[in-house]
């Protein structure tokens, strides 16, 4: 068998330009935080959502039995701009209710869980139906049939997983790692 069209370099290549996106979100989304909150830790608990989302989206392709192509990758390349936007809401209103209870230049001491879980109840419900709205705008894509819809289903799937992934994430792990990194 010789292979007319060989596509691998092609998928590395958008493997590539996948990694260094997801890392260079990764460095403005740190940046960003330390400038507003100036807070590092905070950076981190914000940083750890985007590849969890990432893989979350991986694991729901493969699990629905979606292929894993260059529209599906393009899928994910799009929507990194996105998923950092839950998290930095969740963590921003957390220390935001930290700091005006503990004072600014004060170190958190103590069960923190009593400021913690109403700041993150208070966006909780926010940032559920953003990410509900954000998916219901890729509805025509669904609809799509024919060559259109075999190429863009991919990449609509792709997007719809992840923003699922980190809605999921943001009200369930982001809160978690609150009381942890922000001490």
């Amino acid at each position: 068998i010789v292979p007319f069209y060989d596509r691998t370099r092609l998928i590395r290549g958008a493997i590539h330009t996948l990694t260094e996106t997801l890392v260079v979100e990764m460095i403005i989304a740190s940046a960003a935080i330390l400038l507003l909150l100036m807070h590092l830790r905070s950076a981190f608990v914000i940083c750890i959502t985007l590849p969890m989302a990432v893989l979350i989206s991986i694991i729901l392709l493969r699990w629905f039995g979606i292929s894993s192509n260059i529209m599906s990758l393009s899928g994910i390349a799009i929507s990194i701009g996105i998923l950092v936007d839950q998290a930095i809401v969740m963590v921003e209103n957390a220390t935001h209710h930290l700091t005006a209870h503990f004072g600014h230049h004060q170190k958190i001491t103590g069960d923190t869980r009593e400021i913690i879980i109403p700041a993150c109840r208070t966006v909780g419900r926010p940032i559920f139906f953003s990410v509900l709205i954000t998916i219901l705008s890729f509805l025509p894509v669904f609809a799509l049939t024919g060559r259109s819809g075999k190429m863009f289903h991919p990449l609509a799937w792709t997007k719809t997983f992840a923003l699922i992934g980190v809605a999921v994430l943001a009200i369930t792990l982001v809160p978690a790692l609150i009381p942890i990194f922000l001490r």
